[in-house]
């Protein structure tokens, strides 16, 4: 009898192989103390790269899910779910490289931290600083300040004390560049990622959906990973406003305003 993984590390691709091998080479270094299994989703590239991703592992049992439209991060993510026979998910972007003992912490977290819905590790940036990837929930305002001037520091001081720290921070919110959750609680009490969001605010909006259901999220100091961020709807408003994701991002924010525009924040403990 096949024995089913514990964990199901599921990344998308949209023309990245070469970054999606990396990641791949990383799991298989640092992940050898956990039975997993690697699920890769094409998110219908250009230029047909998902040849590549064949080729790359076609003397493997990754499992690479083809599809025929772009269907975003949160649609992308959850076809690949879909696949997932592990107790726990981490849901990876492939700009990711693993470090040694990254994934244990973040397991053992959802195990014995109290009410732990979702975990993140710190990132780091490619030379070793760390790297943002949790803040609090935002505001049109904050939101619009960081756009406006990107090098004004728009952070609290109590983001900044969540890196700081050596034990589990419970955090508004995670990038989901990053995530790991038991599938159970993304399919059955989540009911996954909402499908209004093509791409912004879906990891926002899964993890204030968690804080909803008395569920915390945690940074988990213990782990880190490293992060080769590349923003998509970067720059400031001057120099985003050009770009296509721009406003993909403000059609997504003003989704996630409007959805929760009678609603109080969540309580964070």
């Amino acid at each position: 009898m096949k024995t089913l993984p514990d964990l199901s590390i599921i990344t998308i691709n949209y023309g990245g192989s070469a970054e999606v091998k990396k990641l791949w080479e990383s799991i298989k270094q640092h992940a050898n103390q956990i039975k997993y299994e690697f699920i890769v989703v094409d998110n219908a590239s250009p230029n047909n790269d998902v040849k590549n991703l064949k080729e790359i592992f076609k003397d493997t049992a990754v499992h690479v899910v083809a599809l025929d439209k772009n269907l975003g991060f949160g649609g992308g993510y959850s076809e690949g779910i879909k696949f997932a026979q592990g107790e726990f998910l981490a849901i990876i972007n492939p700009d990711i490289v693993l470090t040694e003992n990254c994934l244990e912490p973040l397991i053992q977290a959802l195990k014995t931290e109290k009410k732990a819905g979702l975990v993140a590790p710190k990132l780091l940036n490619p030379d070793g600083t760390p790297q943002q990837n949790a803040r609090h929930f935002p505001t049109p305002w904050v939101m619009f300040g960081r756009r406006l001037a990107t090098k004004f520091n728009w952070s609290y001081d109590s983001e900044s004390k969540w890196y700081e720290s050596q034990t589990p921070q419970a955090v508004d919110w995670v990038q989901g560049s990053f995530m790991c959750l038991k599938k159970e609680t993304f399919t059955k009490r989540l009911k996954g990622f909402d499908p209004r969001f093509f791409l912004f605010l879906e990891d926002t909006d899964l993890c204030r959906r968690l804080w909803k259901q008395d569920l915390r999220v945690l940074l988990i100091p213990q782990a880190s990973a490293i992060h080769s961020e590349h923003r998509l709807s970067g720059g400031n408003l001057w120099q985003a406003w050009k770009k296509k994701t721009f406003w993909i991002h403000l059609s997504s924010a003003l989704k996630y305003f409007w959805k929760y525009k009678a609603e109080p924040l969540p309580s964070i403990k």
